[in-house]
Parts: structure tokens; C-alpha cells; sequence
């Protein structure tokens, strides 16, 4: 292990195998791709989302929703887009255990998740010949995970390090067999000693083109194929739900009506909070306990005309939520009070289905808010897609 980190900074700054490409023939990064879609702060602010109250674990790097009303004759008239930057771009820097929020000595980062915000729109078309844009975004605030999980984590982590080093001590042992390293101990001048570490260097360079060698290969199949057990772990682990977690968000909404471009207002504004804990009932599955509030200001109470700043009505909303989440379905109850210029009352049963890692389907029933066509029939699918580069990096 003498020279691991020297050989494999080597490896990684050398011109000869790009940086990603690198990583992946060593198992130096895990991907992250088994994440969750939640429901999009942009259908949320207009309280039409199959669910008000929920918050996202982690999300995918881009998730897509539409959703139909039931009792509307329309097709595909609510469309929404969410997206996570931090899976956007590579970034060499984004570790395993930055992502997870621990840092080496397992001391957890309650702030941590703040980086994974995500930000969304949503179409929104109503029978009335209104058409709603919506803008939003979200964090996790603060989160605080379980020190079982943590020390799970780190049991998996360490499994694959173990495991890359082994990589490296292999690499080490085979070049060495016939380039050891120059000590420049033989009475070589400094011109000497330069020129014997620059041929040492170009053969290490010419060595890591070649780790396809059957010598070397099947070694290399062999102890990434150990590593995959070690990375499932991982993903599992990621998918747990925390102790307890504070989520923010905000949404903005523009109306458009009459379907003239120029015929619009203010819609609505929304910031609200949502505190989760998720008691482990057994073998990691929750039920997951929600208090959610809400502040709005609502450009148009009737919906039916564009209003001046003075006819702006507030709002305050407090709820509740409990759900069952077992391992591919979740079953929910949503209760929400609305008071101030406006009130009313949600009171709707929810269900998702996880149909693949990538496909879930969404369904809500119930009261919601409006004394007039108050009636939820939600049902919606979402899917999320995956960036090649969205995965994290496993050092020392």
C-alpha cells in the first residue's frame, strides 16, 4: 500500500485515460440511481397534486409528472418537470460520504441535503378556459438520520475502498515486477535522476493502457464483482427513510385566460414547511407522520378575473398526514385546514405504486378546499430520468 495514492493521483491525472473512465476501471465511483420522485412544488402550489404533504428522501436528477382529473374531459392538461442540478453536472469532488452527509469520523451534516434543492414547473389547464404556469423549488433543511444507518453506511463504504485498494495494491505488484521505482541512490546526478522518474512515469502512463492483459483482467472482473454487493447495500441504505426531517418550499403562479397570451395576472404564491418522522416499523418500512403549513397569497379567489394588488387574499393552511409505506406501494390520509380571506378543507385519501425504479403511479380521492367542484380524482404517473454522470466517488 505504499504507493496507492501516489500510482492512482498518477492514474488520474494522466492524459492517456480520461478521469471518468478511470474511475469506473478502478470502482473508484458508485452510481446513484435507485432515487424518488415525489410530488412537484409547482402542482402543489395549486392544489393539484394527488398529495399536498410530502417530501422527497432524494430525488432523481429530472422528473417528469403528468397527471388527469378524473371527472374532466381533458387530456393530459396537467404537465410538470421537476429538476435536481446537483446530478446536472460532474463534479470530481462529490464524494460517498458528502452526498450521505457524514463526514469521516461519522459526525452527521444536518444541513447537508441542502445542496440536492430542486427546482420545477408545471401546465396547468382549468375547465373555466384558464391555463396556469407554475414555478417552484425545494430543499431539505434539516435532516437527522439513524445511527444504525449511519453505521451501515459506513460498513458498506468501507467494504468497497477495501476492495479498490486491493485493485491498487494489484496494479502496484504488477508494474513493479519489473519497473521499480527510481531512488536515484546509485550516484546518479539530478539530470539523471529527472530523466529516470520521466521514463518511470511514461511506462506507469503506458502500464494503465494496458490493465486489459488477461493477467490482470480477471483479477479485476473478480473483486469488482464483490464490490457489487457492497454497492446495493449502499443504494438500499440511501433509500432509508431519517429520524426526522424539516423541508422548505416556495411556488409562484401566473394565470393565463381566455387562452390570450396577453390576458394574464398574478395566480397564486405559496411558501410552506413540512416536518417528517418516519418511525421503523420493521425490516425499514415506515409510517411516515407529516405537519405541514402553508402561507399563500391568491391573486383570484373566484378564479374568474384579473385582480389589482388590493384584491389579494391570504391564506394560512395547517395539516396533517400519516402513510403506510411498504415496498413498492404507499397508502396515505391527508387532512388540511384553510384559514384567513379563504378557507376551506382537503380531506383526501392517497396511494403510489412503484411500477419499476424508474415509473410510479399516483392516485387521490376527496375534499378539496373549493365549495364548488371540491371533488379530487387524481390519477397520474411519474417517471424520472437518470444522468450517466450521477453517481459518487469512493476515497480514502
Amino acid at each position: 500500500m505504499k504507493r496507492i495514492c501516489w500510482i492512482i493521483s498518477i492514474l488520474i491525472i494522466s492524459i492517456a485515460i480520461p478521469a471518468t473512465a478511470l474511475a469506473q476501471e478502478l470502482g473508484k465511483e458508485v452510481s446513484v440511481f435507485d432515487l424518488e420522485m415525489p410530488n412537484n412544488p409547482a402542482f402543489i402550489l395549486l392544489d393539484n397534486a394527488p398529495s399536498v404533504i410530502q417530501r422527497p428522501n432524494s430525488s432523481k436528477a429530472i422528473g417528469t409528472t403528468l397527471l388527469q382529473d378524473i371527472a374532466s374531459d381533458g387530456v393530459l392538461d396537467n404537465i410538470a418537470l421537476e429538476v435536481t442540478p446537483f446530478w446536472l453536472s460532474k463534479n470530481p469532488n462529490r464524494s460517498a460520504l458528502k452526498y450521505y452527509g457524514v463526514d469521516a469520523s461519522k459526525n452527521q451534516k444536518y444541513f447537508s441535503k441542502l445542496k440536492l434543492a430542486s427546482f420545477s414547473g408545471a401546465y396547468v389547464k382549468e375547465p373555466s378556459d384558464i391555463i396556469n404556469v407554475s414555478f417552484g423549488g425545494r430543499a431539505t433543511l434539516f435532516e437527522i438520520k439513524r445511527k444504525t444507518d449511519i453505521d451501515d453506511y459506513f460498513e458498506a463504504y468501507h467494504g468497497i475502498y477495501e476492495i479498490i485498494s486491493n485493485i491498487g495494491d494489484l496494479l502496484e505488484e504488477e508494474f513493479d515486477k519489473e519497473n521499480p521505482i527510481p531512488t536515484c541512490e546509485n550516484g546518479e546526478t539530478e539530470e539523471e535522476c529527472k530523466k529516470l522518474r520521466e521514463a518511470y512515469n511514461l511506462k506507469l502512463k503506458e502500464f494503465t493502457n494496458s490493465i486489459e492483459d488477461p493477467k490482470f483482467k480477471q483479477k479485476k472482473i473478480d473483486e469488482k464483482s464483490k464490490a457489487t454487493g457492497w454497492e446495493e447495500k449502499m443504494q438500499e441504505i440511501i433509500k432509508r427513510k431519517p429520524l426526522l426531517a424539516i423541508d422548505i418550499a416556495a411556488a409562484y403562479n401566473q394565470r393565463f385566460y381566455n387562452d390570450e397570451f396577453n390576458n394574464n395576472g398574478f395566480g397564486r404564491f405559496g411558501v410552506w414547511g413540512t416536518l417528517a418522522l418516519y418511525p421503523n416499523i420493521e425490516d425499514h418500512k415506515f409510517l411516515n407522520l407529516y405537519v405541514f403549513t402553508r402561507y399563500l397569497v391568491e391573486g383570484d379567489a373566484s378564479r374568474q378575473i384579473i385582480t389589482t394588488n388590493d384584491d389579494r387574499f391570504n391564506a394560512f393552511d395547517l395539516g396533517i398526514k400519516g402513510e403506510l409505506e411498504f415496498d413498492r406501494i404507499t397508502l396515505g390520509y391527508e387532512y388540511i385546514n384553510r384559514s384567513g380571506d379563504l378557507e376551506g378543507y382537503r380531506s383526501a385519501g392517497t396511494i403510489k405504486y412503484e411500477m419499476s425504479e424508474n415509473i410510479f403511479l399516483t392516485g387521490a380521492f376527496g375534499n378539496n378546499f373549493e365549495e364548488n367542484d371540491d371533488l379530487i380524482t387524481l390519477f397520474g404517473i411519474q417517471w424520472g430520468l437518470n444522468n450517466p454522470i450521477q453517481s459518487v466517488g469512493i476515497s480514502e
